[in-house]
């Protein structure tokens, strides 16, 4: 199925994305995006709740692969990073992660809506 046009859109559904004590590994916060769909990523907070200085990274992940949106950024205790300036779109697939540079160094809120034609 082709990509939803945005212009044309029918629904648009704002949603929160959340996650707790994120860690070395990475946790996907926005799973694959449905067929039929696109996801419109508003605003990517992430919050150091550790006692020392941490880093986060994001990546749009599509096809197995990942691309960076943000690398090793420093995120001072007890700080709130913003880390986007711009929205971005998720296609059909597509997912996004965040990964902290200690065990259980961030939380993640994430605010997007789900377009569809």
């Amino acid at each position: 199925m082709a990509e939803p046009n945005i212009l044309k859109m029918t629904s648009s559904q704002g949603k929160s994305a959340v996650a707790a004590n994120v860690g070395t590994g990475g946790t996907v916060i926005i799973s694959a995006v449905a067929t039929g769909y696109v996801a419109k990523v508003n605003a990517i907070y992430a919050s150091n709740q550790l006692s020392t200085d941490t880093t986060c990274s994001v990546y749009l992940t599509r096809s197995s692969v990942d691309y960076a949106i943000a690398t090793s950024i420093t995120v001072p205790v007890g700080t709130t990073l913003d880390v986007l300036s711009k929205s971005i779109y998720l296609q059909e697939g597509d997912s996004l992660k965040i990964q902290a540079g200690d065990a259980s160094g961030l939380d993640a809120v994430v605010s997007y809506e789900e377009v569809t034609e």
